[in-house]
């Protein structure tokens, strides 16, 4: 705003006049002096906050959702560290044996 040399007062008033002007324009159709008055609503500070907040049945507290447990197996497709030497699975097959 600085930029423009205005204050914020001066551009207030400016958006006030201008959707009063289209609020009072014979041309302008339903819908654009509706959305003339909102604004002028919210320049004035005539509209109420709105607040949502999720509800259940009757207004009650919803209930909480239930925990997700992911099992990731170690199977040896992801290294999240590669050419880092790893610590050998002592459950993990022993290679190199001829088994018949």
């Amino acid at each position: 705003m600085a930029a423009l040399d205005t204050t914020k007062v001066e551009l207030r008033a400016q958006s006030y006049r201008f959707y009063v002007g289209l609020t009072l324009d014979p041309a302008a159709t339903i819908l654009e002096k509706i959305r003339a008055r909102e604004r002028i609503d919210k320049l004035l500070g005539l509209e109420e906050p709105s607040k949502f907040e999720a509800s259940g049945p009757g207004g009650k507290e919803l209930p909480a959702a239930p925990q997700v447990l992911l099992y990731l197996p170690d199977n040896g497709r992801y290294d999240p560290n590669p050419g880092v030497a790893r610590v050998p699975d002592p459950n993990a097959p022993a290679s190199g044996l001829n088994v018949k």
